[in-house]
């Protein structure tokens, strides 16, 4: 779907994307490349809801400390370019939208390379979530279905970085520090 196809659906159901880019919302351009990637598609629903399919794969990421307490990497922030800062609630450590004909393991080894800068690692899987329709928060006016594929690895002593990682994208550089469970 090219930008001009897309505008015209969002128009049609009034959905004001022009105030994308603000607060924690994501810009016009972040959806389209999405859908230029494969990574979402856009559906109307039964009840005329543009909804945007996602599905990704989700890994907890954890290290043991020598005392044996166990730390868990989380996603503390997000500061986009012009200092704007989004914090999600994510109940993984890292996600990543899947590509099309990608594997759910391959895109959470791809998440951790792209994200952390970790490779050689061996992901366990625990489940798939098909998670319910709900509000965008990155797109208002867009409803969200989400299939996520989620996985477990433990870090050993060389990947492991005490200070945390940062992902730096062209937009925006997303932080991650680890929290004892």
């Amino acid at each position: 779907m090219c930008r001009a196809e897309t505008e015209i659906l969002l128009n049609s159901k009034n959905i004001n994307f022009g105030t994308w880019g603000q607060g924690e919302s994501k810009t016009l351009q972040h959806l389209l490349d999405e859908l230029a990637s494969g990574e979402s598609t856009l559906e109307i629903n039964g009840s005329d809801r543009v909804v945007r399919k996602v599905e990704g794969s989700a890994v907890n990421i954890y290290y043991t400390l020598y005392q044996g307490k166990t730390l868990q990497l989380v996603e503390e922030k997000q500061v986009f370019n012009g200092d704007r800062v989004r914090k999600r609630n994510i109940n993984t450590s890292i996600g990543e939208k899947m590509r099309p004909e990608e594997l759910p393991m391959e895109a959470g080894i791809r998440a951790m390379q792209e994200e952390l800068k970790i490779s050689d690692v061996t992901l366990t899987p625990i489940r798939t979530e098909h998670r319910d329709l709900v509000a965008s928060t990155s797109f208002p006016g867009l409803w969200t279905k989400n299939t996520i594929h989620i996985f477990e690895t433990y870090l050993n002593t060389e990947q492991f970085k005490p200070e945390g990682y940062m992902e730096i994208q062209k937009d925006k550089t997303t932080y991650f520090i680890w929290v004892e469970i």
